[in-house]
């Protein structure tokens, strides 16, 4: 199974979980899932589409005499200019 097909499924049960109308100790237990990965998996799904999802609009100024922008973005430790 591939990175994303773990995160596909991790993303269905954390869905089912959220539509069943139990909490998550009672949905995990009757699914034989653990809570600490529940939760783990959970936060670490809700990081990365932190990171990669959505979408972001830059507008620059106009300068004069042109230069750098001045732009700079961080996605997770790296730095791009």
């Amino acid at each position: 199974m591939t990175k994303e097909e773990r995160h596909a499924q991790w993303r269905e049960i954390i869905e089912g979980q959220r539509t069943s109308g139990m909490t998550i100790a009672a949905y995990c237990r009757e699914n034989q899932i653990p809570t600490t990965s529940f939760y783990t998996i959970r936060r670490r799904l809700k990081e990365r589409e932190a990171v990669t999802g959505g979408f972001l609009e830059l507008k620059t100024a106009r300068l004069v005499p042109p230069a750098s922008s001045g732009i700079h973005l961080r996605f997770g430790n790296n730095l791009y200019v």
